[in-house]
């Protein structure tokens, strides 16, 4: 409803060089495509922190009167990375020359 907020933080590690980071912006874009009307057409304010050794933590808060929902991602390794990239390294090892993302690898699974 348009009586609620939507913002995004996000946490990396002090090493990080972008804020707010690439998955904050889509996850950004994503929510702002919607027809939330809580947005009132405006973006979605993004908060980035970098702080001590945190591999990834993206949390996007929604707040309304009297109560509030958070959805939150933790990485806590960068395995965890390093598993996604291994498995779009072997997706794309096939393909053709071209312009993919993420989305294109995560569609076929």
């Amino acid at each position: 409803p348009s009586s609620w907020n939507v913002e995004i933080t996000e946490t990396h590690h002090t090493a990080k060089v972008d804020a707010p980071s690439g998955t904050a912006k889509k996850i950004a874009a994503a929510i702002e495509s919607t027809s939330a009307s809580a947005l009132q057409g405006k973006p979605v304010p993004t908060h980035a922190l970098r702080l001590g050794d945190v591999f990834g933590e993206h949390t996007v808060h929604l707040a309304g009167p009297g109560e509030r929902i958070e959805l939150t991602h933790k990485a806590s390794s960068r395995n965890t990375f390093a598993n996604g990239s291994l498995h779009a390294a072997k997706w794309v090892y096939k393909k053709t020359p071209g312009l993919y993302d993420m989305q294109d690898v995560l569609e076929l699974n």
